[in-house]
């Protein structure tokens, strides 16, 4: 019964950490309290033992940073079942990192393990951050 508490108490904290990309600071002040932090683009968070960077444009997130020590793949795969519920697939993979990309092609996902991080963007961001150093880089 004890062990059915502690993994019950777990399981929720992992859920109460998932914000959505899209979301306006207000809707996400909802899920995470009041920032600890706020930048001109951006705000941090403190929640369930989590320190949570959200960057936005335009009004709403485009990139949500989770960083914890010892964050598990139970934790990745719960916040990421929040971001996008038709599912992730297997992006890229390596020693220690893992990547995603969600089935409907509209985020991205990195899990850095050794440094306990999870980043999470929309596909949009990633593309124009390609672009922006294409640009900067024609004629080198």
């Amino acid at each position: 019964m004890k062990t059915i508490i502690i993994v019950t108490s777990m399981i929720l904290c992992a859920v109460g950490v998932q914000a959505r990309l899209g979301e306006t600071p207000e809707q996400i002040e909802k899920r995470f309290g009041a920032p600890t932090f706020k930048g001109v683009n951006s705000n941090e968070y403190n929640k369930n033992g989590f320190e949570i960077l959200v960057i936005y444009k335009n009004g709403v997130s485009v990139a949500e940073h989770y960083t914890r020590r010892g964050i598990t793949e139970t934790d990745v795969k719960r916040i990421l079942s929040g971001q996008d519920a038709a599912g992730w697939n297997d992006y890229a993979k390596d020693h220690n990192s893992v990547a995603w990309q969600s089935i409907t092609n509209r985020h991205l996902a990195i899990w850095y393990k050794t440094e306990g991080r999870l980043s999470v963007t929309t596909r949009s961001e990633v593309d124009a951050g390609v672009e922006k150093r294409k640009k900067a880089t024609d004629g080198f």
